[in-house]
């Protein structure tokens, strides 16, 4: 997970993440770690509009990439899939969205 170090809204959310972790299976990288966007085709800026979740090859960003790191956590497959679901998805991308425009640190 890519999230945007820089913004203590992301902070807070990324502690909140790792206390849930208990079995530490995700792993926390700060957006200001170059290496790690360049490896996967990331910008910085896009780093720091919305989290990102790297899955294999494959790159989620905001509300889609909660909804995949939340398998990781307990009980997540079942929050997972709710989060899935057309209507949930539709609603969620733009609460997500709006709490990123909105968020003390927005660009």
């Amino acid at each position: 997970m890519i999230w945007d170090d820089r913004c203590s809204f992301c902070g807070r959310s990324i502690r909140l993440l790792r206390n849930l972790d208990r079995s530490h299976r995700l792993q926390y990288v700060g957006s200001s770690d170059q290496a790690v966007l360049t490896k996967h085709g990331i910008t910085r800026e896009s780093a720091a509009e919305e989290i990102k979740f790297v899955d294999g090859r494959a790159v989620f960003g905001g509300y889609d990439a909660v909804a995949r790191l939340v398998r990781y956590l307990p009980a997540g497959r079942l929050a997972s899939a709710l989060m899935s679901l057309p209507l949930v998805r539709f609603f969620g991308r733009r609460i997500y969205r709006y709490i990123a425009a909105h968020r003390s640190c927005a660009l």
